[in-house]
């Protein structure tokens, strides 16, 4: 197969991935689930946090609250 420079498949396509395109990385202001705010306001879908984010999100207050109890057993400080 040979490369085609009209086609919307190969190196010619613009990259929205951060570490292929070089562009700076958002700074996170919050995150909710599966999404990220950056401090201007703009929404991501974090698809690059692996398995927790994928099966419990960012922020589940459940997780938070066993974090934090856990934290107060037993914390290095």
């Amino acid at each position: 197969m040979t490369h085609d420079p009209k086609s919307p498949v190969g190196h010619n396509r613009e990259s929205r991935l951060f570490y292929q395109s070089r562009s700076r990385r958002p700074l996170i202001e919050r995150s909710e689930g599966v999404y990220m705010w950056d401090v201007d306001g703009k929404r991501y879908i974090d698809a690059s946090s692996g398995a927790m984010v994928s099966n419990i999100g960012h922020s589940d207050p459940r997780v938070i609250a066993a974090m934090t109890k856990q934290l107060e057993k037993a914390s290095f400080a």
